[in-house]
Protein backbone atom coordinates (compact mmCIF):
# COMPACT_ATOMS: atom_id res chain seq x y z
CA UNK A 1 0.00 0.00 0.00
CA UNK A 2 2.75 2.19 0.82
CA UNK A 3 4.71 2.07 -2.56
CA UNK A 4 1.36 2.86 -4.45
CA UNK A 5 0.79 5.61 -2.37
CA UNK A 6 4.79 6.87 -3.11
CA UNK A 7 4.09 6.22 -6.75
CA UNK A 8 0.84 8.53 -6.99
CA UNK A 9 3.00 11.45 -4.80
CA UNK A 10 6.22 11.02 -7.04
CA UNK A 11 3.41 10.94 -10.37
CA UNK A 12 2.04 14.48 -8.76
CA UNK A 13 5.12 15.71 -8.42
CA UNK A 14 6.66 15.07 -12.01
CA UNK A 15 3.06 16.53 -13.27
CA UNK A 16 3.98 19.58 -11.54
CA UNK A 17 7.16 20.07 -13.17
CA UNK A 18 5.89 19.06 -16.51
CA UNK A 19 3.18 21.84 -15.96
CA UNK A 20 5.56 24.47 -14.53
CA UNK A 21 7.62 23.96 -17.62
CA UNK A 22 4.75 24.08 -20.30
CA UNK A 23 4.41 27.10 -18.36
CA UNK A 24 7.24 28.68 -18.98
CA UNK A 25 7.86 27.31 -22.70
CA UNK A 26 4.40 29.19 -23.50
CA UNK A 27 5.35 32.80 -21.94
CA UNK A 28 8.07 32.55 -24.33
CA UNK A 29 5.82 32.78 -27.29
CA UNK A 30 4.31 36.30 -28.29
CA UNK A 31 1.64 34.35 -29.47
CA UNK A 32 0.61 33.19 -25.85
CA UNK A 33 1.60 37.26 -24.86
CA UNK A 34 -1.38 38.86 -26.71
CA UNK A 35 -3.58 36.62 -25.61
CA UNK A 36 -4.79 35.06 -28.50
CA UNK A 37 -4.60 30.94 -27.88
CA UNK A 38 -7.56 28.65 -28.62
CA UNK A 39 -9.20 26.51 -26.52
CA UNK A 40 -8.26 22.83 -28.06
CA UNK A 41 -8.97 20.13 -25.45
CA UNK A 42 -9.88 19.53 -22.14
CA UNK A 43 -8.16 17.30 -19.60
CA UNK A 44 -8.41 16.31 -16.01
CA UNK A 45 -6.69 18.85 -13.16
CA UNK A 46 -3.73 17.86 -11.36
CA UNK A 47 -3.02 19.93 -8.60
CA UNK A 48 -0.16 21.82 -9.95
CA UNK A 49 -2.95 23.76 -12.62
CA UNK A 50 -4.57 27.43 -12.21
CA UNK A 51 -7.90 27.35 -11.11
CA UNK A 52 -8.79 29.91 -13.69
CA UNK A 53 -8.16 27.23 -16.39
CA UNK A 54 -11.07 25.27 -14.70
CA UNK A 55 -13.86 23.97 -17.62
CA UNK A 56 -16.50 24.65 -15.31
CA UNK A 57 -18.94 22.72 -17.82
CA UNK A 58 -17.17 19.55 -18.29
CA UNK A 59 -16.23 19.71 -14.42
CA UNK A 60 -20.54 19.72 -13.43
CA UNK A 61 -21.45 17.29 -16.08
CA UNK A 62 -18.46 14.69 -15.06
CA UNK A 63 -17.83 15.44 -11.62
CA UNK A 64 -14.28 15.99 -11.61
CA UNK A 65 -12.50 18.38 -12.31
CA UNK A 66 -11.11 19.49 -15.65
CA UNK A 67 -8.86 21.90 -17.30
CA UNK A 68 -8.77 23.69 -20.57
CA UNK A 69 -5.97 22.91 -22.83
CA UNK A 70 -4.94 25.84 -25.11
CA UNK A 71 -3.12 25.09 -28.18
CA UNK A 72 0.03 25.43 -26.81
CA UNK A 73 0.16 23.87 -23.62
CA UNK A 74 0.08 20.22 -25.77
CA UNK A 75 2.52 19.12 -23.86
CA UNK A 76 6.39 19.19 -23.70
CA UNK A 77 8.78 16.63 -25.21
CA UNK A 78 10.04 14.19 -22.90
CA UNK A 79 13.41 12.07 -23.82
CA UNK A 80 14.38 9.10 -21.38
CA UNK A 81 18.38 8.31 -22.01
CA UNK A 82 19.64 5.23 -20.30
CA UNK A 83 23.20 3.98 -20.15
CA UNK A 84 23.30 0.38 -20.85
CA UNK A 85 27.10 -0.02 -20.95
CA UNK A 86 29.14 -2.16 -18.30
CA UNK A 87 28.66 0.50 -15.47
CA UNK A 88 24.87 -0.48 -15.64
CA UNK A 89 26.17 -4.04 -14.42
CA UNK A 90 27.40 -2.49 -10.57
CA UNK A 91 24.80 -3.09 -8.25
CA UNK A 92 23.87 -4.17 -5.02
CA UNK A 93 20.84 -5.75 -3.98
CA UNK A 94 18.51 -4.71 -6.65
CA UNK A 95 19.81 -4.40 -10.16
CA UNK A 96 20.54 -0.50 -11.52
CA UNK A 97 18.41 -1.63 -14.86
CA UNK A 98 15.53 -2.34 -12.56
CA UNK A 99 15.39 0.97 -10.89
CA UNK A 100 15.82 2.54 -13.65
CA UNK A 101 12.95 0.56 -15.57
CA UNK A 102 11.02 1.45 -12.19
CA UNK A 103 11.62 5.00 -12.82
CA UNK A 104 11.15 5.73 -16.25
CA UNK A 105 7.58 3.93 -15.63
CA UNK A 106 6.47 6.29 -13.10
CA UNK A 107 8.19 9.22 -15.50
CA UNK A 108 6.78 7.77 -18.52
CA UNK A 109 3.05 7.63 -16.93
CA UNK A 110 2.92 11.44 -15.36
CA UNK A 111 4.17 12.89 -18.90
CA UNK A 112 1.62 11.19 -20.97
CA UNK A 113 -0.77 12.18 -17.93
CA UNK A 114 0.37 15.88 -19.22
CA UNK A 115 -0.14 14.93 -22.87
CA UNK A 116 3.87 14.80 -23.68
CA UNK A 117 5.28 13.03 -26.30
CA UNK A 118 7.48 10.27 -25.44
CA UNK A 119 10.47 9.53 -26.61
CA UNK A 120 13.79 6.18 -25.61
CA UNK A 121 16.78 6.01 -26.32
CA UNK A 122 19.51 3.15 -24.86
CA UNK A 123 23.15 3.82 -25.35
CA UNK A 124 26.52 2.47 -24.74
CA UNK A 125 28.99 3.26 -27.07
CA UNK A 126 26.63 3.43 -29.76
CA UNK A 127 22.36 4.06 -29.73
CA UNK A 128 21.61 0.90 -28.75
CA UNK A 129 17.62 0.82 -29.13
CA UNK A 130 15.26 4.00 -29.99
CA UNK A 131 11.51 4.55 -29.78
CA UNK A 132 10.70 8.37 -30.75
CA UNK A 133 7.81 10.75 -30.65
CA UNK A 134 5.80 8.03 -28.64
CA UNK A 135 2.16 9.97 -27.35
CA UNK A 136 -0.10 6.45 -27.06
CA UNK A 137 -0.20 4.75 -23.80
CA UNK A 138 0.21 1.46 -25.62
CA UNK A 139 3.56 2.40 -27.49
CA UNK A 140 5.19 3.46 -23.91
CA UNK A 141 4.15 0.11 -22.11
CA UNK A 142 5.66 -2.05 -25.63
CA UNK A 143 8.73 0.49 -25.51
CA UNK A 144 9.52 0.15 -21.89
CA UNK A 145 9.07 -3.75 -21.98
CA UNK A 146 11.65 -3.85 -24.96
CA UNK A 147 13.80 -1.52 -22.40
CA UNK A 148 13.29 -4.00 -19.58
CA UNK A 149 14.30 -7.03 -22.32
CA UNK A 150 17.93 -5.46 -22.97
CA UNK A 151 21.08 -6.88 -21.61
CA UNK A 152 23.57 -4.39 -20.85
CA UNK A 153 26.81 -4.26 -22.65
CA UNK A 154 30.00 -6.06 -20.47
CA UNK A 155 32.82 -5.02 -22.57
CA UNK A 156 31.69 -1.12 -24.11
CA UNK A 157 32.53 1.86 -22.94
CA UNK A 158 29.86 5.34 -22.62
CA UNK A 159 29.81 7.47 -25.55
CA UNK A 160 27.85 10.77 -24.19
CA UNK A 161 28.89 13.28 -27.00
CA UNK A 162 27.54 10.57 -29.32
CA UNK A 163 24.48 10.33 -27.70
CA UNK A 164 24.30 14.25 -27.52
CA UNK A 165 24.77 14.56 -31.59
CA UNK A 166 22.31 11.50 -32.16
CA UNK A 167 19.53 13.23 -29.89
CA UNK A 168 20.29 16.70 -31.54
CA UNK A 169 19.59 15.29 -35.11
CA UNK A 170 16.59 12.94 -34.14
CA UNK A 171 14.90 15.26 -32.64
CA UNK A 172 14.55 18.38 -34.57
CA UNK A 173 11.35 19.66 -35.36
CA UNK A 174 9.58 17.70 -37.51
Amino acid sequence: MRKNNDRKEIIEIVSGILASLERESMFASSHVALGGMDFVDVRPRVSSDPYKDIDWPRTIVTGKMHVRLREQERGIPVCFALDISHSLLMSGSRSKQAVAADLMEVLSEAALRRDCELSYVCFSDRIEFNRLRIAHPQGVHHALQDIAALRPHAHRETDMKGLLQYLAWALKTP
